[in-house]
């Protein structure tokens, strides 16, 4: 691989000496013929010129070269070992609050008994493990005491578990207590379980580690910290320093259950750990399919029903001290073992737990739930009880009604089923709403703005068409760049011919509106030639302050910490200076053959070519000292997240949103400074305030629209018929209720039967009327 690369690399070194070697005899022929043709004076302004790409091109490599650096660094084992502690602290801190937030120890786990399954979906292998789970048919592991299923679990020959079971019957409960017992008792080196959802994972597409890092890393922006290194995630999940709990493979779709057992396999070495759950039916489904396997050397258990004394003592212990009469007759039904629709209703986990919400927290009398004429089927009793979860939690003196609260968990629920995940993440809602309309929208805003900025400077009656064509060139951009966003360029290419291409749409469309304003010949000439020329250097611009990237996915936050960071803050000045100065000269030369010097491309060939020499230079290092080194502090107090702690998404919307507004202000006034001062230096005063405000609030508007905070706000607005206006705090306030979870900076529905239940508008088959509870 090494020797590919260096091959490779000599290639390239190879390919740009021989094309600076071509420029220098391309200028140097050209410079010949104009001497021929036009004399010396002429020749003399052409050099001049020509002196700019030569001079450029010894920068690129430096520019390009710590972009690839940048980009393929590793981190140390040092800060490996840092990303691990840290994460293992972040993965407690998150479980614990969730473990609270779900009340699994109030009063205490419920005791469901599992067992190695006798079905035909275990390798031969993991048999050496039976005698740690089953020595006979009196010992098994019960949910109510985990050390016992901790202790097996790490006496496996490997360390692999695949947990099976019925939906309902607390297959991620027990994933989430195994993970807590790991924690506890953690020794040094040890993997650090994290629970992750499979849904969104492409087996044939992307290879384990590199879904399961990417994973990480969304889930714990702050690994993607400075401290630990460029690639912290994709070093802990290559070094084996994490334990991936695997939760909910029945929740994908079914083509791709057994391709995923078959590139986990293919992924796992000898000493590889694992946590798989899965539904009963879907996983011996998926092991039995064509091409498909058992997870090797996995031990595979499921679990006992659930006993009539032990359902009977949960609710018991549940309720009240005096509980009502009819909460004593559910008891003793339960606890008789007698086959009714309530008992076998019951008789799981999540049942006992819905119970729990819609009849115990809200002092609601059961008896409707021994009445066999309104629930004669347990299904009936279960559906019942899903239908009436958000209803009873939204009585609780909150500020909306069931209703309300019913439909926009529903549009949630169906947003998160269209998307084929199950993690609610606030930054991917942009995916449900037309980013072309939204970036268009904002594009208008910062149009209305650039115009009557520029009606006020230069009066409403003289200038209100230049600043209208500008807007209406800046809204054309903002909506090219929202479309580019949604479609982003892997090719470097195809990069900068996207971001060079929202140029020439801003080119055009100020130009049309030069048109509309100055009549169709004029404004149509001069607004095309000096729009497409002011086009092609904001989308230079913009291309090269963002190193032709796509928007950021994923929510940040600013960091302005010095210790442990001033490598990286040099190296951030550097490459963003020769950023600055490298847009100078490029500027000059697009307007130069644009003809901005004149009103006509030869007199801008000619004439005015000096000029644009001199507002070349100009541009180049005011722009350098004023935005290189703005975008080089952007660049590097750009952060995932503060690691002190757990990140909740109320949080991660407020940092970034933080972040949003400095980044803009800086940038844009930046901006703002480098056009008016070059301008002002070249064409005065008055051009260089009102250039200087013009790509000011464009710059800041177009940085606005790339943070996923602003990105997020702006789909509120477009759905707020559907979700609330305060949608986080409706979030919150859900998962204090129970009805979601956090994991990370993310929000889960409690259960995948809950989130389908809401998804579905149709009513379930056999489901009972509704009843007011």
């Amino acid at each position: 691989m090494r020797c590919m690369a260096r091959e490779r690399s000599a290639r390239a070194r190879s390919a740009g000496a021989a094309l600076l070697a071509l420029m220098i005899v391309a200028i140097c022929g050209g410079l010949v013929a104009v001497l021929r043709r036009s004399g010396l004076e002429t020749t003399a302004s052409w050099a001049q010129l020509a002196s700019v790409p030569l001079a450029v091109a010894p920068l690129v490599p430096l520019v390009v070269g710590g972009w690839r650096r940048h980009g393929t660094a590793v981190s140390t084992p040092e800060q490996v070992d840092r990303a691990q502690e840290t994460l293992a602290g972040l993965v407690a801190e998150q479980w614990r609050a969730e473990i609270l937030a779900r009340r699994l120890d109030d009063p205490a786990p419920l005791a469901v008994r599992w067992r190695l399954t006798g079905l035909p979906v275990m390798d031969r292998a993991a048999a050496g493990g039976r005698r740690f789970l089953s020595a006979g048919p009196r010992l098994t592991v019960r949910s109510d005491r985990v050390d016992d299923l901790v202790r097996a679990f790490r006496d496996l020959p490997r360390r692999r578990l695949v947990v099976l079971g019925d939906p309902g019957m607390g297959k991620t409960t027990l994933a989430v207590l195994l993970l807590r017992g790991l924690l506890g008792d953690r020794r040094p080196g040890d993997p650090v379980p994290v629970l992750v959802t499979l849904a969104g994972w492409a087996p044939d597409a992307v290879p384990f580690d590199a879904w399961f890092a990417s994973r990480l890393a969304a889930m714990y922006p702050a690994l993607r910290a400075d401290a630990f290194g460029p690639d912290a995630p994709a070093a802990l999940v290559r070094r084996r320093r994490v334990l991936p709990v695997l939760d909910g493979l029945d929740e994908v779709p079914e083509p791709l259950r057994a391709p995923m057992i078959t590139a986990l396999n293919a992924a796992l070495t000898a000493a590889d750990g694992l946590v798989l759950t899965c539904r009963t039916a879907e996983y011996a489904a998926a092991v039995a399919a064509p091409g498909g396997d058992v997870l090797t050397a996995g031990a595979v258990i499921e679990p006992r029903p659930l006993r009539p004394a032990d359902t009977a003592a949960y609710v018991a212990r549940s309720l009240p001290p005096h509980p009502p009469g009819a909460w004593r007759d559910l008891v003793a039904v339960l606890a008789s073992g007698e086959r009714t629709p309530a008992a076998e209703a019951l008789a799981t986990p999540l049942a006992l737990w819905l119970l729990r919400k819609v009849y115990a927290d809200t002092r609601t009398d059961p008896a409707v739930l021994l009445n066999r004429t309104y629930f004669r089927t347990p299904a009936a009793i279960t559906g019942h009880l899903l239908d009436h979860l958000v209803p009873s939690l939204a009585g609780r003196n909150r500020a909306w009604t069931s209703g309300r609260a019913s439909a926009w968990l529903a549009y949630l629920a169906r947003h998160l089923t269209a998307t084929g995940t199950t993690d609610l993440a606030w930054w991917n809602l942009r995916l449900r709403h037309r980013t072309l309309v939204t970036s268009s929208l904002v594009g208008v805003l910062a149009g209305l703005t650039l115009t009557l900025t520029n009606a006020v400077l230069y009066g409403f009656t003289s200038k209100l068409g230049n600043g209208l064509s500008y807007g209406l060139g800046f809204a054309a951009l903002c909506g090219f760049f929202g479309w580019a966003s949604a479609r982003p360029a892997r090719s470097p290419l195809r990069k900068a011919a996207l971001w060079l291409g929202g140029g020439l749409v801003f080119g055009l469309a100020s130009g049309l509106g030069d048109a509309v304003t100055d009549g169709l010949a004029d404004g149509l000439t001069d607004g095309l030639t000096i729009g497409l020329a002011d086009g092609l250097c904001v989308g230079l611009a913009y291309g090269l302050a963002t190193g032709f990237r796509a928007p950021a996915a994923a929510p940040a936050h600013a960091e302005f910490r010095l210790r442990g960071r001033t490598r990286a803050l040099l190296h951030h000045l550097a490459i963003c200076l020769t950023v600055g100065l490298l847009f100078g000269p490029a500027a000059g030369l697009v307007k130069v053959l644009a003809g901005e010097a004149g009103h006509e491309l030869a007199y801008g060939l000619s004439a005015g070519l000096a000029v644009s020499v001199h507002s070349a230079s100009t541009l180049g290092i005011v722009f350098g000292l004023t935005f290189g080194p703005a975008l080089a502090v952007r660049n590097w107090a750009r952060t995932p997240q503060p690691t002190g702690g757990p990140q909740t998404p109320r949080d991660s919307l407020r940092r970034d949103l933080r972040l949003a507004c400095l980044e803009s202000a800086a940038l844009g006034l930046a901006t703002g400074l480098a056009f008016g001062l070059s301008t002002g230096l070249v064409a005065g005063p008055v051009n260089g305030v009102s250039y200087g405000l013009l790509f000011g609030l464009a710059f800041a508007a177009m940085i606005a629209l790339r943070s996923p905070g602003v990105t997020y706000l702006v789909t509120l607005l477009f759905l707020r018929r559907r979700v609330p206006f305060r949608l986080m705090r409706f979030l919150d306030e859900a998962h204090e209720l129970g009805v979601l979870r956090r994991a990370g900076a993310v929000h889960q529905f409690r259960h995948a039967d809950l989130q389908e239940r809401l998804a579905d508008v149709r009513p379930a088959a056999g489901a009972a009327r509704r009843i007011a509870v």
